[in-house]
C-alpha cells in the first residue's frame, strides 16, 4: 500500500517534520521529541501545495485550445483547491470459490496449442464416422447462419440422443475446459489491501475522478484555511462521510462476494489545486481546467455553470492533525516509539494507552501466564470478546490486536484460536514478560469485525449459507486485551495453543 507522506513543522523546535499518513507517533529528527499524532480514526485534512503560477496556467490552456483549432481569450484564472477522499484499510472477504474443471483423462491431456494424436483404436466407444463428418458440418453452417444441410434442428454440440458420449469426446479432444455439474458451491477467504482516493464534490464530469498516484511522490500539509485561501478558494466537500465510506468500499473482487469486513479503516480529505481559467473561444464562453502541479489541461471545455459548485461557501473547519508529548498520561515517562500502534504500554508504571482522538485514555489488559512453556518469549497480544448471539449461550472470540504483513495469517489465526476455546491463566505479576510485549494496531472495534468475519466462516459451509448470515445477530458484551506467550524458535513464533508458527520478521 502507498505511504503519502506529511511535511510540517516540529511543535517544539519549528524543524521540518515529516511522518507517513496514519501515523500515530513521530521523534523530531532535530530536537528529538517524541510526539503522540492525535485524530486517529478521524477524518483528518491536508493538502497540495500549487507548483504552478497563473502566467504558466494560462499558457498551458491557450497552447491546448490552440492544438484543438480555437484562438480564445483570457476572462479570469482563479486558483481552487477541490476536495478528495482517501479510504484505506485491511479488506477481509468471503468468496464463492470458482468452479473447478474436471481432471482430464491422461490420453486426453495435452500442453495447450499441442498438436493432438488421434488413436481412435484405443477408444472405448465406437466412432461412426458418418454421423462425425454430419456435425462438422451442421455445426460449420450453424457458424454461417444457414441451415443445416443435413436438415437437422439440433445444436451439434448440445445433442439429446444417444450421441451424448460423442459430444463428450469431441470437447475433450479438441481441449475444451470440462466443468463439474453445478452443485453444492464452496466458499474461500480472500485478502487484500485497500486503497482508494475519489472526487468529494460533484464534478464528476470534468475529468477530476482520482488523484491517482500522484500524491504517492508528493508531499501533503496539515490543512491550514489562512495558508489556503492566500493561493486561492477552498471547495467545500459534498459527499457525506457514510456517502464516502460506500463508494470506497464498492466491490471490485473478481469473485461473487459473499460477506466482507474492512479493519484499520482510515478515511481523510485531500485537497488538490486546479486552476479553473474562464476564457472566450469562438464566442462562447467556457472554461479551462489546469492541473496546479503538473500544468497539464485536464479539461478544455467545461461548463461556467461549474462555478455553482466550487463557490459554496465550506460549512465546518475540517479536522486536522495535532500534537503532543507522548508520555504516560499516569507517571510522564516516555511511552515506546511505535509510528503504527494504537495502544501504548508504559514501561514505568505498567498500564496500557489507547489513542481516542486527541487523548490517551487507560485500557485495562491481562497478561496470560506460560504454564508448561520453556525458553524464550514473546508475548503478542490479542482482544478476548465475548458476544451475545441471539438467545443462545454467549460466544467467545479471541481475534490478534497485532499487525502482520499476511492477513489472511490473522484470520486463520483468529478462526484456530476461536476453535480451540483455548485454558489459560492470568499471571499475577503485571510486569512480567513487559520487555517483550508487542504493540497493539487493532482496537475492540476493529476486532468484533473479525469476529462477526470468522463467526461466518465457522457457522456456513455453503455460499448459499453465508449469503443468509446475518452479522446483526452478534452484539459485543465485553472486550478484554491479553498478552499472550508465544514460544520463541529460531525466526519464529509459535502459538501456545495450536502450535502454528508464524515470522517474526513479518511482524509490523
Amino acid at each position: 500500500m502507498n505511504a503519502y507522506i506529511v511535511s510540517t513543522e516540529c511543535p517544539s523546535c519549528s524543524a521540518p517534520l515529516d511522518f507517513s499518513e496514519g501515523t500515530n507517533a513521530v521523534q523530531c529528527l532535530h530536537c528529538h521529541s517524541k510526539l503522540l499524532v492525535t485524530g486517529r480514526k478521524q477524518v483528518l485534512s491536508y493538502f497540495i501545495s500549487p507548483a504552478v503560477d497563473h502566467y504558466r496556467a494560462i499558457a498551458s490552456a491557450m497552447r491546448a485550445q490552440q492544438e484543438q483549432g480555437r484562438e480564445c481569450r483570457v476572462i479570469k484564472p482563479q486558483i481552487y483547491f477541490i476536495p478528495y477522499y482517501r479510504l484505506t484499510g485491511n479488506d477481509f472477504r468471503w468468496e464463492e470459490a470458482p468452479r473447478e474443471p474436471v481432471k482430464q483423462d491422461l490420453e486426453y491431456s495435452q500442453p495447450a496449442g499441442a498438436d493432438y494424436d488421434y488413436h481412435w483404436e484405443h477408444e472405448d466407444a465406437t466412432i461412426d464416422f458418418d454421423t462425425l463428418f454430419r456435425y462438422a458440418g451442421d455445426l460449420i453452417d450453424i457458424v454461417r447462419g444457414k441451415p443445416c444441410a443435413s436438415g437437422s434442428q439440433i445444436n451439434p454440440l448440445q445433442s439429446t440422443t444417444g450421441d451424448d458420449a460423442l459430444t463428450h469426446t469431441l470437447l475433450q479432444k479438441n481441449g475444451a475446459r470440462v466443468f463439474e455439474d453445478a452443485g453444492p458451491g464452496k466458499v474461500q477467504l480472500a485478502d487484500r489491501y485497500v486503497e482508494k482516493n475519489f472526487i468529494a464534490c460533484d464534478l464528476h464530469g470534468e475529468g477530476l475522478y482520482s488523484l491517482g498516484l500522484r500524491p504517492t511522490v508528493l508531499r501533503l500539509e496539515l490543512f491550514q484555511r489562512s495558508s489556503l485561501e492566500s493561493h486561492g478558494k477552498v471547495v467545500t466537500p459534498d459527499l457525506a462521510i457514510n456517502e464516502a465510506v460506500s463508494n470506497g468500499m464498492k466491490d471490485a473482487g473478481m469473485q461473487p462476494l459473499l460477506f466482507r469486513t474492512v479493519i484499520g479503516r482510515m478515511l481523510s480529505v485531500i485537497y488538490f489545486p486546479f486552476w479553473v481559467i474562464e476564457m472566450e473561444c469562438q464566442g462562447n464562453r467556457l472554461v479551462t481546467i489546469v492541473d496546479g502541479v503538473s500544468q497539464s489541461a485536464v479539461k478544455l471545455d467545461a461548463e461556467t455553470s461549474i462555478y455553482s459548485i466550487l463557490d459554496q461557501g465550506q460549512q465546518a473547519e475540517p479536522q486536522t492533525v495535532g500534537f503532543r508529548p507522548l508520555g504516560c498520561p499516569n507517571c510522564g515517562w516516555d511511552l515506546p516509539l511505535r509510528p503504527d500502534d494504537a495502544i501504548f504500554f508504559c514501561s514505568s508504571c505498567a498500564r496500557a494507552w489507547q489513542i481516542y482522538g486527541s487523548d490517551l485514555k487507560e485500557v485495562p489488559y491481562q497478561i496470560a501466564q506460560a504454564d508448561n512453556i520453556s525458553g524464550p518469549l514473546k508475548h503478542l497480544p490479542f482482544w478476548v470478546l465475548t458476544a451475545n448471539a441471539g438467545g443462545a449461550e454467549p460466544l467467545a472470540f479471541y481475534v490478534p490486536a497485532f499487525r502482520f504483513r499476511r492477513l489472511k495469517l490473522l484470520a486463520d489465526l483468529a478462526t484456530n484460536i476461536t476453535r480451540k476455546k483455548p485454558d489459560y491463566s492470568i499471571c499475577g505479576d503485571e510486569k512480567q514478560g513487559m520487555k517483550d510485549m508487542q504493540g497493539c494496531y487493532y482496537d475492540a472495534e476493529d476486532a468484533f469485525l473479525v469476529a462477526q468475519f470468522i463467526q461466518a466462516g465457522i457457522t456456513s459451509k455453503t455460499p448459499e449459507e453465508m449469503r443468509l448470515f446475518n452479522k446483526n445477530s452478534l452484539s459485543l458484551k465485553s472486550a478484554t486485551l491479553i498478552w499472550f506467550p508465544f514460544k520463541v524458535i529460531g525466526g519464529n513464533l509459535v502459538d501456545p495453543f495450536t502450535g502454528t508458527m508464524i515470522a517474526q520478521g513479518l511482524l509490523l
